[in-house]
């Protein structure tokens, strides 16, 4: 049964950052109603650059730390080197290095096309021929690039099988979300409110993104999210 809520609050949120952002976030909420996630954690980065790091626990136990990044200086990609410079391959190997149920993401509007590839890539490998390995990774030049520059970022070499492990290890671990900015995105998250909280979609939208500005920082769980329908609203 969908649950339903009053109406919508003044004003759109504007600490969550832009409205893909907002809009990212509120989507992470609906998961959360819907059992798909067990808590979720929003923290806006302070250095300036906005974005923020996020932190949520699948319903698996798998639990994510993904660092929403907005852009890249009006490029139209990241790559290797510049996400490098935001320290993300130090944060990403603290985090995946804590074990197997723990996975590291990277969210924005900008692709990273060289890391992208390089992940795909490894879907085929089965962890047994590295010399065939080397040779799909340095069999194209952008891509060759990319392979050699997430190993410097970690301060491992390609030629050696342990340190290769390593960085197969994490990469199979790493999540790149591309944020989209397009009007069908964001009518997507509507449609996902209609269908989880009944009453005015687009209200709904805005009462979970001030909801969630007003959380963060501090852990959110399903339990949260029936609250605010208490709040809000009767089933």
């Amino acid at each position: 049964m969908a649950m339903r809520m009053a109406s919508e609050p003044g004003g759109i949120s504007t600490i969550l950052g832009t409205f893909y952002e907002r809009d990212f976030g509120v989507q992470q909420l609906l998961w959360l109603a819907t059992g798909q996630l067990r808590r979720l954690k929003w923290q806006p980065r302070t250095d300036g650059a906005g974005g923020a790091d996020i932190e949520f626990e699948e319903k698996d136990g798998i639990v994510v730390h993904l660092q929403l990044k907005r852009q890249n200086a009006g490029k139209v990609k990241w790559t290797v080197a510049e996400l490098r410079a935001q320290s993300i391959f130090d944060a990403a190997a603290a985090w995946l290095d804590r074990g197997s149920g723990y996975h590291f993401g990277i969210a924005s509007s900008v692709a990273a096309e060289g890391l992208k590839d390089i992940c795909d890539q490894l879907q085929y490998f089965d962890g047994s021929d590295l010399a065939n390995l080397k040779a799909q990774m340095e069999g194209e030049d952008v891509r060759k690039k990319a392979w050699k520059d997430v190993f410097e970022a970690w301060g491992l070499t390609s030629d050696n099988p342990s340190h290769v492990e390593i960085v197969v290890a994490r990469l199979r671990r790493l999540r790149l979300v591309l944020l989209s900015r397009s009007q069908d995105q964001r009518d997507s998250v509507t449609v996902l409110a209609e269908l989880v909280f009944s009453g005015d979609p687009a209200a709904t939208v805005k009462h979970l993104a001030a909801f969630l500005e007003s959380r963060l920082g501090r852990d959110i769980s399903a339990s949260d999210v029936v609250a605010i329908w208490g709040n809000w609203g009767s089933p």
